[in-house]
């Protein structure tokens, strides 16, 4: 695994969808999902935050949105190297609750960051349908008013 290789498929994948005009800038919006970056710093923790540095700096462009996903070590609940956070715009942690102890499924997140807007502060417990990611409580006009 390897950052390179990564822009190098996401550059060679726009070029084959016709999504890259001649002076290299994306035609049309593009959403780009990696899933997961831990993989990418699992062996070496310490090169976290440099890589997904870089990794940020290459992609970010006005027609590119990209969605990261990162996971926690489920013995320590930390984020595996310093994670990416730092370079997010936004950070949405996702969690369960222990089925063994609750005996059900209870899916909750909470925004902890979104830069340049205001948002809703408290925790959320959301199911998965066909429909996507439905909140459950709070209501949906509570989680639209902020905090």
């Amino acid at each position: 695994m390897s950052i390179e290789v990564l822009k190098s498929a996401v550059s060679r994948a726009l070029g084959e969808l016709g999504l890259l005009e001649g002076n290299g800038r994306i035609a049309g919006e593009v959403l780009l999902i990696v899933d997961s970056m831990t993989a990418f710093w699992a062996d070496k923790p310490a090169l976290a935050r440099a890589l997904s540095y870089g990794l940020r700096q290459s992609l970010y462009g006005p027609n590119l949105t990209v969605i990261m996903t990162s996971q926690y070590a489920p013995t320590t609940a930390m984020s595996f190297g310093f994670g990416l956070e730092h370079v997010a715009d936004g950070v949405i942690h996702m969690w369960m609750d222990d089925v063994e102890a609750v005996k059900e499924v209870r899916r909750w997140l909470i925004i902890k960051k979104m830069r340049l807007t205001s948002h809703y502060s408290k925790a959320v417990r959301f199911n998965i349908t066909e429909k996507g990611i439905i909140p459950l409580e709070p209501s949906l006009g509570e989680v639209n008013q902020g905090p």
